[in-house]
């Protein structure tokens, strides 16, 4: 893996590059060297007193509020997360992630409607919009020990970040070489082994780094070997009524490969490639019975998901104040993403023979963003002017591949006449995004800031003709092109009350553009139904306020946060009329099953609170505690919203000592009683207990050990349990999350 690495970033050895310009331009926390806990792990850098080691602006512009909080490189370690599950449930309770959707939730949205972005590039949620909805995903395509740290900024807010803002930002940020090397040394080790009984995963994840005057590489690779996920069923065998997790093996791998290099007078060049690749197979018994279709060993599913990215990243802090500008950012990128689904299985009954399907969606990227910071008086008022934008490129691809014993002209409403395979579902899309944006930090007093911001956004997507979309069985002609523009502004304003106490208040607006699949798709077939996308879709639109407190500091602090987000023209499938069908050039005599398209509904709103705090009370004792609840309907029917979980919360208490200390974590949720799903996931309570020793005789070597669900309490996740799932149902037991289980950690760092 390290060689992959090398070979990424070798061709650009003649080109500068940099470690992280957070690492010298800001101070380091004591968590740099030495944590609280005593343990040596991966600096930690800290800017305007927050422990974020992120430089995008859309980051460091919420540190003085609720709004934004940090998880470091030290928390991930200490709280054993190593997938968005664990982060959900060990440190962030309003941030989830849904399996039924495959993506994260942030303030009641998930899929595309929360921005994900890693070293300041946006990954895309890829999803098909309804059609083969196994192949949706894309946003856990990253390895959590290669981060330094994982920001949150909660609210609608597309100022600076532009289109996906809806819910929130979840920004990440990679491991520099000046993480990995400790202080006085130019050279750094870094191995960190876990094993988890949950899925009988083992992970391996390691960091080699060098510095030579003001050269800088880092090589870091992981590799992962695991099972399914246990479930709290206890009926095993095969068809419905399965409650056991089916079995499943997976592998996952990454490489992260960076070269730096630092220059006189503030400037850095970092040149990062980054490969990640998860592949799974899954004998599906659930599918599969002596007597139907597909019979005990004649189901395999599989998965596989990859992520390359090659960035090109130059920053600017001068050493001294005085010159045209007070710090920027220029970054170029280029990157892939791609998700496969597929089905590997043999047909006994029904269109006997084998049965083979493998359902791709990837999106390419090229883009080139950057900001700028300037600082300056204007009629005795101190400003701190920040601007920026960015252009992009996409080229979208979805393709179905398959094989079975259909004919090639099914007779319509035959059993072959809905399998739609060999056929793109929508056309290649081209996309082109312009955005320009700028902020002003306005010191009214010394004490009030009121902060402007504004942000324009300009998208197109142009179909492509293919040759799989030109098969598609509803093929009607190409679509046209879509295009739209948004102006997204904000308002905060700032009130330190006191040294550790400061107040804010907010206002601003955030979109999501279509995706090209909600655009364009044309899913079905004459003799049965077809699912259409729609060019005249506007962009999804929000408007949040919000109003907060943010107080103390790592001893004794907090913050409350409450807000109420109102969205419009989100878009969802609706099934048209025999007159709306007609138009759209599928008569309903010709579909007989429907004919559903996209279309902009009208709008919801979403408000709660968040509250979080934290004290160490002793010298060794500390305690922390974080709540989410929230509460989202649709404004038209008064329908609860069931992408919004229930209120949820976690409280912790820790002991540390130099050399060894303890955790005990409790994380509870109510009733999921605010939903229109057919389930409602009960209140549950489950308790953490962790513990880690660091042995004075081996210095930089750290054990950790873990039980999770300590009383092997039977919950699910209301976000994980299907809407078509109730309380009555044969196999609920199935979506149950893991009972008691067990991991374990050995990191060393040298």
């Amino acid at each position: 893996m390290a060689g992959t690495a090398v070979l990424l970033i070798s061709p650009f050895a003649a080109s500068a590059a940099k470690a992280q310009s957070a690492a010298k331009s800001t101070t380091e926390s004591a968590a740099g060297t030495e944590t609280e806990s005593g343990a040596v792990l991966p600096k930690i850098v800290v800017t305007s007193g927050s422990a974020s080691a992120s430089t995008s602006p859309a980051v460091t512009a919420k540190e003085g509020t609720a709004m934004a909080t940090t998880t470091t490189a030290e928390q991930i370690n200490d709280r054993f997360i190593d997938s968005w599950q664990d982060f959900s449930s060990r440190a962030e309770p309003g941030v989830n992630f849904s399996t039924t959707t495959n993506s994260i939730n942030v303030r009641g949205l998930d899929q595309g409607n929360v921005l994900t972005t890693i070293d300041g590039i946006r990954i895309p949620y890829l999803g098909e919009g309804g059609a083969r909805t196994g192949s949706n995903g894309g946003l856990s395509t990253f390895d959590f020990g290669a981060l330094s740290t994982i920001d949150i900024v909660r609210g609608a807010d597309s100022s600076i970040a532009g289109s996906g803002a809806m819910g929130g930002i979840v920004a990440l940020t990679t491991l520099s070489a000046d993480d990995i090397i400790r202080d006085g040394r130019n050279f750094g080790f870094l191995t960190k082994n876990t094993y988890s009984s949950a899925n009988q995963s083992f992970v391996t994840s390691n960091a080699i780094a060098g510095r030579i005057n003001d050269t800088s590489v880092l090589v870091q690779g992981s590799y992962t070997n695991g099972h399914e996920t246990e479930t709290m069923g206890t009926v095993g065998g095969y068809g419905t009524t399965r409650t056991e997790a089916n079995p499943m093996d997976y592998d996952q791998y990454s490489v992260l490969g960076k070269l730096s290099q630092r220059f006189e007078g503030g400037h850095e060049l970092t040149l990062t490639g980054e490969v990640f690749k998860y592949d799974s197979t899954t004998d599906v018994m659930t599918s599969q019975s002596l007597t139907g279709n597909y019979r005990p060993g004649n189901y395999d599913g599989s998965e596989v998901a990859e992520r390359q990215r090659v960035s090109l990243t130059y920053d600017y802090k001068p050493e001294e104040g005085g010159g045209f500008l007070d710090g920027g950012q220029v970054m170029a990128y280029w990157q892939n993403l791609q998700q496969d689904n597929g089905t590997d299985a043999y047909r006994s009954t029904s269109v006997i023979g084998p049965y083979i399907r493998n359902n791709s969606n990837e999106i390419e990227e090229y883009g080139i963003k950057g900001w700028g910071n300037k600082k300056f008086d204007v009629g005795g008022y101190q400003n701190s002017l920040t601007f920026g934008g960015e252009v992009y490129l996409t080229d979208t691809t979805q393709y179905s591949y398959g094989v079975d014993n259909c004919p090639p002209n099914p007779a319509r409403g035959s059993t072959c006449s809905q399998l739609h395979t060999n056929q793109a579902d929508s056309p290649d899309a081209n996309g082109t995004s312009f955005a320009a944006w700028i902020r002003d930090d306005i010191a009214v007093t010394d004490q009030l800031t009121i902060t402007p911001g504004l942000r324009y956004d300009w998208f197109e997507q142009v179909p492509q003709a293919s040759a799989g979309f030109s098969q598609n069985n509803a093929y009607n002609g190409l679509p046209p092109e879509s295009s739209g523009s948004k102006l997204s502004p904000s308002l905060l304003g700032t009130w330190q009350a006191t040294k550790d106490v400061s107040f804010y208040a907010q206002w601003a607006q955030s979109f999501t553009a279509p995706t090209p699949a909600q655009l364009y798709l044309t899913y079905g077939g004459p003799g049965a139904y077809v699912a259409l996308g729609n060019p005249d879709l506007k962009p999804q639109e929000g408007s949040g306020y919000e109003t907060g407190v943010k107080f103390g500091d790592r001893e004794l602090g907090g913050g409350v946060s409450l807000f109420s987000n109102f969205y419009k023209n989100f878009i969802d499938a609706k099934s048209l009329t025999a007159a709306e069908a007609a138009a759209a050039g599928y008569p309903l005599a010709n579909y007989p099953y429907g004919v559903t398209r996209y279309v902009n509904l009208e709008s919801v709103n979403i408000y709660g609170v968040e509250a979080r705090g934290n004290w160490q009370f002793a010298e060794n004792w500390k305690t922390w505690g974080s709540v989410a609840w929230m509460v989202g309907q649709d404004l038209a029917n008064g329908t609860w919203l069931d992408s919004v979980p229930p209120v949820k919360g976690i409280i912790g208490l820790g002991y540390f000592t130099e050399d060894w200390g303890s955790d005990l974590l409790l994380t509870a949720a109510a009733l999921d009683a605010q939903t229109s799903a057919a389930y409602n996931a009960p209140a549950y309570a489950v308790v953490d207990w962790t513990v880690w020793w660091q042995p004075k005789q081996v210095e930089g070597l750290r054990l950790q050990a873990g039980v999770f669900n300590l009383f092997d309490e039977k919950y699910w996740n209301a976000l994980d349990v299907p809407t078509t799932v109730t309380a009555s149902s044969s196999n609920l037991d199935y979506y149950t999350e893991p009972g008691r289980n067990y991991r374990v950690n050995l990191t060393y760092q040298f």
